[in-house]
């Protein structure tokens, strides 16, 4: 019998990462978030026709989207974060147990 212990080490990233929290998955879904807030700035500004307010709008969303998308020590993003939550929240929860009074 082999009685090692399996050493499970924290900290170590299972891809390349090019800044700390971002390989280039989150890259891709930064790039898409970034290409989207870019088109609807170009919209808003093609309507309204006032810059400051677009680049405002399109520096909120970069920074939001770069946010939203880099992860933590613990391999997990806020966006997949909030979509593990609500995942969760959709499962059907069933409780094998029935109410009784306590001490019966």
């Amino acid at each position: 019998m082999n009685n090692e212990k399996l050493y499970n080490p924290t900290y170590i990233k299972a891809e390349k990462e090019y800044i700390p929290g971002v390989g280039r998955k989150e890259l891709m879904l930064i790039a898409i978030f970034v290409t989207a807030v870019f088109i609807i700035s170009f919209i808003m500004y093609q309507i309204k026709g006032d810059l400051a307010s677009t680049m405002l709008f399109f520096m909120i969303g970069v920074a939001v989207s770069f946010f939203l998308n880099v992860k933590n020590e613990a391999n997990l993003s806020v966006l997949m974060f909030i979509f593990f939550m609500f995942k969760f929240v959709k499962e059907q929860q069933m409780f094998m147990y029935k109410y009784q009074k306590e001490w019966e």
